[in-house]
This record gives C-alpha cells, structure tokens and sequence, in this order.
C-alpha cells in the first residue's frame, strides 16, 4: 500500500508547495500572454473545482486557486 504522505494529503504539502509556487509563476507568464479566469494548480487537480463556475475559493482545497483579483493574479494555497 502506498504511504498517503507520498501521494497527498495534508503531509504532502511539503513537498508540494516548491511544485506548486513553480506551476503559478507560469500562470502568471501564461496569464500575461493569454488571460484566464481561474487556473487550478496543484496534485491531481482534476475534478476539483473543474466545474465550479463561480469565482468563490473553498475554505478547504486539495489544489491552489489562481484568480484574478484587480488587475493582479491572486494565489491559494491547498489546505489538504
């Protein structure tokens, strides 16, 4: 079985967090050329607010949130 604070998890942050600083600077590169309205960045993002269609960021999230915010791209963190 495979050790959860490898794959995810909140004990996965750690090693997530320099991999996901990375992805958003080139969010932010990407946004400058082409704008986007959210970018999801973070371990296996998909099916995490991939379907969301509004701009609210969840108190708890398993992935970073990149949403514009005045006129600057604004960051989340994952919590989990």
């Amino acid at each position: 079985m495979a050790d959860p604070a490898q794959d995810g998890g909140p004990s996965s942050l750690t090693w997530r967090e320099p991999l996901d600083d990375w992805l958003v600077s080139v969010a932010r590169r990407v946004h400058g050329a082409v704008p986007f309205r959210r970018a999801l960045v973070g371990f296996e993002t998909y099916g995490e607010g991939s379907e969301q269609t509004s701009d609210v960021v969840p108190d708890r999230r398993f992935c970073g949130y990149v949403l514009p915010r005045g006129g600057a791209l604004t960051y989340w963190a994952p919590t989990d």
